[in-house]
């Protein structure tokens, strides 16, 4: 997949901008705070309806203005005659509105996947050293462009999960509506489980070999599931045979069962894929609390290529690549590991605050110069 052109109104420090892309490496430089990130950052708004950078889509609407404006024209691939003309507006006053092909479109969630594409940025170190609710964000968000029904069945979990706390919290507990939600609960999670299980199985390899090149020393990487539902050793079983839905779905209302009175206690869920975790492991010890600086920063960046290199594995559509300063902490092996992973990636996008450097790549390079929301190629 390929964006080829892009053009922003009022977007953080744009004011108007319109930029043709290149197929391959797209290199955006510039000194910090002139808006590279933010061409980046319209980019994923394009292909996810959601900015990376904050929760709050109205905090990019440029000062003093009343909306931004994002359109872009994407392709397939680059022998691809034909283009789909995505256009999302954030307005102050009327919210969030997405167009493709001038057909506005309802649901957002159904456009998740469609324009798969993957961030690799400085905040990602959070993925990593912090809590679990991160780790649980990046692999929703993963699996949603992968299978847009993975994202329907999170969708309807949240659901049944909020009518389920609700249900805790209201002065008088019904034992028959509890029961229904149990169920909902159960049925629905099963199906998150094991398709979180399924990644897992099949994404661990990728991240093991990936942080092994980036990483200048031998450590060895690795990925484990921890659930809930179950002990360590059942998860572990069960990522190797992948049960059923039904299985699954009776082992978390076993759970959920024998901790009623513990809900009931603390008045909130406990069971369920909503308080699993991803366990990242460096030399099989949590890397969250044992890993430096270094050794946390090369795993973010490890899931991220990772993850792309899952995805394009997985689906025909091969994602775009967002690298946000990636290579201003990385020494030169690590440089150069990583440019040979770009050398095949699609279309990719690569902002630095360094004009002078040399990526060393023999793929054709176009680059572009950001001075205050204003861009020069």
């Amino acid at each position: 997949m390929l964006i080829r052109r892009l053009r922003l109104r009022d977007f953080r420090n744009y004011t108007d901008a319109e930029i043709q892309f290149a197929p391959g490496l797209n290199v955006i430089t510039g000194d910090n705070g002139q808006g590279k990130t933010s061409l980046l950052e319209a980019v994923y708004y394009l292909c996810l309806t959601k900015s990376f950078k904050t929760t709050e889509d109205e905090s990019a609407i440029r000062f003093n203005t009343s909306y931004f404006d994002i359109e872009g024209q994407l392709a397939r691939d680059e022998s691809s005659l034909e283009n789909d003309e995505i256009r999302l507006v954030v307005h102050r006053a009327e919210g969030k509105s997405l167009l493709v092909g001038k057909k506005r479109q309802d649901r957002f969630s159904e456009h998740i996947g469609r324009f798969p594409a993957v961030i690799s940025a400085p905040e990602d170190v959070a993925i990593v050293s912090g809590a679990p609710g991160n780790r649980r964000r990046w692999l929703d968000m993963a699996l949603s462009q992968l299978y847009p029904v993975y994202l329907k069945d999170l969708l309807d979990y949240r659901q049944a999960l909020k009518q389920r706390n609700a249900l805790f919290a209201a002065t008088f507990l019904r034992p028959d509506l509890l029961a229904v939600w149990d169920r909902e609960l159960a049925t629905v999670g099963a199906r998150i489980i094991r398709r979180r299980l399924e990644f897992v199985r099949s994404f661990a390899g990728w991240a093991a070999r990936v942080y092994g090149e980036l990483a200048v020393v031998s450590e060895q990487a690795s990925i484990s599931y921890k659930s809930t539902i179950a002990n360590a050793d059942t998860i572990n079983r069960w990522c190797e045979t992948l049960p059923d839905d039904q299985s699954i779905a009776e082992a978390m209302a076993k759970t959920i069962a024998e901790n009623r009175d513990r809900e009931m206690m603390r008045q909130t869920s406990l069971i369920g894929p909503h308080k699993d975790e991803l366990l990242l492991l460096l030399n099989d010890k949590a890397i969250r609390e044992f890993g430096s600086q270094g050794q946390l920063k090369t795993m973010a960046l490890a899931l991220k290529l990772a993850e792309f290199l899952h995805m394009a594995e997985r689906r025909e559509l091969q994602p775009l690549l967002l690298l946000d300063d990636v290579f201003s902490e990385l020494d030169w092996t690590r440089r150069h590991n990583l440019i040979r992973y770009l050398e095949n990636a699609g279309q990719v996008f690569l902002t630095s605050a360094d004009t002078e450097r040399d990526f060393e790549t023999k793929r054709p390079i176009r680059h572009f110069k950001v001075i205050n929301g204003s861009v020069s190629a």
